[in-house]
């Protein structure tokens, strides 16, 4: 489908814009699918990242939308759940510390879709990833007398039975663990320190479901990193990432909620100054179910088929003042 898409006119024109770099794109009255559909063109013929950014209503149904036009594997990077005195939950982290690992490994551009709340929050920077998760495979070197005041200081509760994630048990030469970014815990036997075996298992039953060559445990937290050196998922992915931003009015609509409910004295989120400047070199791409004009004062600089080049304003910031964002209307 791509393929064909790239013959028509107005898309063979968005192919070659799109290759500029710190490209500004605006396609507005895009439906979540023809949003999905421009993302997966954009994607495919940049050979690009792309972050996608979703108001948290509308995630699932961009997921669909980007998975049924975009061959690749898509991502995802949930926002941390619940008031963060309470801490977030473990499928939150599990996900995260999943997505970020992939990002790392795979050596294909990678679609990343997340909610708005998301791109606000701060993450432990890479250094603090690689240093915490612990690499599993038989054989490996792991001092099992350290082991519970390790799994204690990455936020993992001992218990008598493994049960859920968050909780280790240790008896004998055995390790049960439930780590975040795992369905099923698992079970690790050692001879003093080396991993002699790697189950996952039933933690109903507590039988063994099958065996795997490796596994990493990530923390069971993101606190531990300090507040010198937090960043976000946009300093993980390569300086040439495409960021999209769906549907501006509802994103704007979940940032003002969210810009009210969040507890902002913690020093968790950034300010949309600091997202600003570290967008400001990226390639990005705006949606708008709306026509432009409905949501903001435009300015229209320049007109060529297909292309205006437009300023504008969103997130009360002023976008495309130098060098002007591209409307598109294909």
């Amino acid at each position: 489908m791509l393929d064909h898409l790239e013959k028509s006119p107005a898309f063979s024109a968005l192919g070659q814009k799109i290759q500029a770099p710190s490209c500004s794109l605006l396609v507005q009255k895009s439906s979540a699918a023809f949003s999905s559909l421009v993302a997966a063109f954009l994607q495919k013929k940049t050979q690009k990242n792309l972050r996608f950014v979703s108001s948290s209503l509308k995630e699932e149904e961009l997921f669909e939308d980007l998975a049924f036009f975009h061959s690749g594997e898509i991502l995802e990077f949930p926002a941390l759940e619940g008031p963060l005195s309470l801490g977030p939950s473990s499928d939150s982290l599990g996900k995260r510390y999943e997505t970020i690992s992939q990002i790392k490994s795979l050596p294909t551009p990678k679609i990343v879709l997340t909610p708005l709340n998301a791109l606000m929050q701060k993450l432990p920077d890479l250094e603090f990833f690689e240093k915490q998760a612990i690499a599993l495979s038989p054989q490996a070197h792991l001092p099992f007398n350290s082991l519970e005041s390790r799994l204690a200081s990455l936020g993992f509760k001992r218990v008598a039975a493994v049960a859920d994630k968050g909780e280790f048990a240790l008896r004998g030469g055995i390790l049960d663990i439930f780590t975040p970014s795992l369905s099923a815990p698992l079970r690790i036997e050692f001879e003093e320190d080396r991993i002699v075996q790697i189950r996952l298992f039933d933690p109903s039953s507590q039988k063994s479901i099958q065996k795997i060559e490796k596994a990493r445990i990530f923390p069971n937290l993101e606190k531990n990193a300090s507040s010198e050196n937090r960043c976000s998922l946009i300093d993980f992915l390569p300086g040439d990432t495409w960021v999209a931003f769906d549907d501006l009015y509802a994103l704007e609509e979940n940032f003002l909620t969210y810009q009210k409910n969040s507890p902002r004295n913690q020093g968790g989120f950034f300010s949309l100054a600091e997202l600003a400047r570290k967008l400001k070199t990226k390639p990005k791409i705006f949606f708008s179910r709306h026509r432009l004009e409905e949501l903001s004062e435009v300015k229209i600089q320049t007109k060529t088929p297909f292309f205006e080049t437009v300023a504008f304003e969103a997130f009360g910031l002023k976008l495309g003042q130098r060098g002007g964002s591209i409307r598109f209307s294909p």
